[in-house]
């Protein structure tokens, strides 16, 4: 007991420099979300990675399918400060409210001291009026370059900083993005009033007229047992387990 009170002491007295996140730490990308206001709650949800702070969205358009509108969008991680001095944070918005906090400070409209290393990051737009095409993108200028884009290679997160949604929402997000590669769509057609499945891009998939009289009886059985195993390079995923039963 003495020597956990001990090294509760010792840590308290240690800077703060001393639990600071180090650049190596960082993961690419800052933990973004997106959502719609309902009711006074932003649902539903959708979180992924974004290298920056930059959107552009049209008429009508939504961040992502799954939301009606995407009224107010997030980004959250670490801006990794290379060189001591002072920063100027500034960007450009249309139809939008835009705030960024730079290590717990307001950084748009006013001059940053900052001392260098990586600092938390954090950016919160709120789009305007529904349906109406909004825009954002941020700018910084600092010591030794002019005002330009906030370039991804200096934004970063945390692993253990991602929500429990952002694992579901990315094996959502891959689970969409092989339907649309593999062309699912040309055979299992959504239902008309699927918004999500109206995003995805048709792709032509191979010619199956008279494919009776090019495969051998049983062959579509150990095609979907195991595309892989019959054309070694194909795009096809194999659809059922090895325990399966025909």
């Amino acid at each position: 007991m003495r020597y956990r009170h001990y090294l509760l002491a010792l840590c308290a007295l240690l800077p703060a420099s001393a639990f600071a996140v180090e650049p190596a730490d960082l993961k690419p990308g800052l933990i973004a979300n997106y959502s719609d206001v309902r009711g006074g709650i932003q649902s539903p949800n959708v979180t992924r990675l974004e290298p920056t702070v930059a959107l552009t969205l049209g008429k009508n358009e939504t961040p992502h399918p799954k939301l009606d509108y995407g009224g107010i969008m997030t980004w959250k991680g670490y801006i990794n400060v290379t060189r001591a001095g002072k920063y100027t944070f500034s960007a450009t918005t249309e139809r939008g409210k835009l705030e960024v906090l730079v290590g717990g400070k307001d950084a748009l409209g006013a001059e940053l001291q900052l001392d260098g290393g990586v600092i938390p990051f954090e950016a919160k737009f709120v789009r305007g009026a529904l349906g109406a095409p909004s825009r954002v993108e941020l700018f910084w200028q600092g010591p030794g370059f002019v005002k330009e884009p906030l370039a991804y290679q200096f934004l970063g997160h945390l692993a253990k900083d991602r929500p429990a949604a952002f694992a579901k929402d990315s094996e959502l997000e891959l689970g969409r993005f092989k339907f649309e590669e593999l062309s699912c769509a040309k055979c299992h057609i959504p239902a008309a009033d699927d918004k999500m499945a109206k995003t995805l891009v048709e792709h032509s998939g191979p010619n199956l007229t008279d494919i009776a009289k090019r495969a051998y009886p049983g062959w579509i059985y150990a095609w979907l047992g195991d595309p892989a195993k019959i054309r070694p390079h194909t795009t096809m995923p194999k659809y059922f387990a090895d325990d399966a039963s025909a």
